[in-house]
């Protein structure tokens, strides 16, 4: 009898036996899964930070006079990541060719980088399409001081230029639809026997810029000019539109994860960290300066915005864009000085 009860009871055993190891491999799995999702998260928490040219070694000391009224941004933010992008080929760089009034085949000239670069020329303007990084610019054939002179003010009103720049945008150049929105005016003169332009007042400009953002951002995305956003265009006073400069078809969106940006305190303690990225409205080369040259920077405001540093960029990172002025040996005024800075908080 008691084999007989010992033989019943044995399934029971071994049912037993395999549930506890069943429930010790769970538990196991579980363990490994949860170091495995930590360790990536980490990776992913550990961002590269972005590519802003650095010309000094070290920072440069500077006067803050941005008061924390004045610092009113996001206790965190995302950084955009990249979707499918639209690109360019031969065909479609020669339909936008047409549209704007290029009766020629292009020349084919080569970029080291780039690759190809589709060149047309007529007697009033240019226009470069490289297909690899999606890059369009359009412009004059002369330098642009001799034109501006003889042009007439209408008087347009903001609304009136940004309809000239929308149909520029959507029905010349076709950008993909609803891809940018309107983003800020800069006002600009010509610079004294340059082709450079210089920032000035709306009054007194002669040159209206219209920068444009992708639409499903909420700040600015600016490119390594911190005047010119991804996508720009510079329309004279009488309405003719004369530069434009189209990273196109550009598709980030905002990314899941939230990231700790600087608050004011952080921010004042990291302001000799800014990289210097412009000078005197960019006519200044900066590697052909020495940092000894500068002195007296005063930092007067701050922006927020994300950085499209290059077209490899698989995300987009959120910068300060600091504004103020500098003093350049040589010169008799203090210039025009921007600074980039980092915005996320290190993890």
């Amino acid at each position: 009898m008691s084999i007989i009860i010992l033989m019943l009871k044995k399934p029971k055993i071994i049912i037993f036996i395999s549930l506890v190891l069943l429930a010790i491999i769970s538990v196991a799995y579980i363990l490994v899964t949860t170091k495995n999702h930590s360790t990536t998260q980490t990776s992913v928490n550990t961002l590269p930070t972005p590519n802003i040219p650095n010309y000094f070694q070290t920072g440069l000391s500077s006067t803050l006079e941005i008061q924390q009224s004045n610092f009113n941004f996001p206790a965190t933010l995302p950084v955009l990541e990249k979707q499918n992008t639209t690109t360019l080929n031969t065909s479609a760089a020669g339909a936008i060719a047409s549209r704007l009034g290029f009766t020629t085949s292009p020349i084919e000239g080569s970029d080291a980088v780039n690759g190809t670069v589709l060149i047309w020329n007529n007697k009033n303007n240019f226009l470069t399409i490289t297909p690899k990084i999606n890059k369009i610019k359009f412009g004059p054939s002369e330098n642009p001081a001799t034109i501006i002179p003889g042009i007439i003010n209408k008087q347009l009103s903001d609304q009136a230029l940004q309809a000239i720049a929308t149909d520029f945008l959507n029905n010349k150049i076709q950008v993909p639809a609803n891809s940018l929105s309107f983003s800020n005016f800069v006002y600009l003169i010509p610079k004294a026997g340059q082709e450079l332009f210089q920032v000035t007042d709306k009054a007194t400009a002669k040159i209206i810029q219209l920068n444009y953002s992708l639409q499903n951002t909420n700040y600015p995305i600016l490119t390594q000019d911190p005047n010119s956003t991804i996508a720009y265009v510079q329309v004279l006073l009488d309405g003719t539109v004369l530069n434009s400069e189209i990273n196109y078809g550009l598709s980030y969106t905002p990314g899941l994860t939230e990231y700790n940006i600087f608050n004011y305190s952080r921010f004042t303690k990291n302001t000799n960290t800014a990289i210097l990225v412009s000078l005197n409205d960019g006519s200044v080369n900066l590697p052909d300066i020495a940092k000894d040259q500068l002195s007296d920077i005063v930092l007067k405001t701050v922006e927020l915005g994300y950085l499209y540093d290059s077209s490899d960029s698989t995300f987009l990172s959120p910068i300060f864009i600091l504004r103020g002025t500098a003093k350049l040996s040589g010169y008799t005024n203090p210039l025009t000085a921007v600074f980039y800075l980092p915005a996320i908080v290190s993890p």
